[in-house]
Parts: structure tokens; sequence; C-alpha cells
């Protein structure tokens, strides 16, 4: 956990009707979670890690999805 913050935690938001949903969860919701739940900072540096990391596994889930036989 040298980047301060957990890989597999899981951020969501809860909605009126009780559901959970990542969507719609935007980076000022992150930024003032962090602080609620104590951070010194905002969430800005999990931000940008999620961001970098996305094509590589956008590339990842492609390719194993590739390899499944197909039907």
């Amino acid at each position: 956990m040298a980047n301060g913050f957990s890989t597999t935690s899981t951020i969501f938001c809860r909605t009126a009707t009780r559901h959970y949903g990542f969507r719609d969860v935007n980076r000022h919701h992150l930024n003032a979670m962090a602080l609620k739940c104590g951070n010194d900072t905002s969430a800005e540096c999990m931000i940008e890690w999620i961001i970098e990391r996305t094509p590589a596994v956008i590339d990842t889930v492609t390719a194993l999805l590739e390899s499944m036989p197909k039907d």
C-alpha cells in the first residue's frame, strides 16, 4: 500500500433506490469523502492512479474476452 490506499477498495455511492453505482460518483464526491474519512488531503492521488491505469485494464479485459471460446 505504498500509494496510501488499498487497491482492493471499491467506491460506490448510495442512490435514492438504495442501489449503489460507481458511474454516479464524481471527482468532488471522492474528494469530499476523503476529507470526511479523515484524510488530510483530497483523493486526487487515488483518482490519478485510477485514470493512469484504466487503459491497461481495458486492454487486459479485452484480451481476456477475446481469448475466451466463442460459441
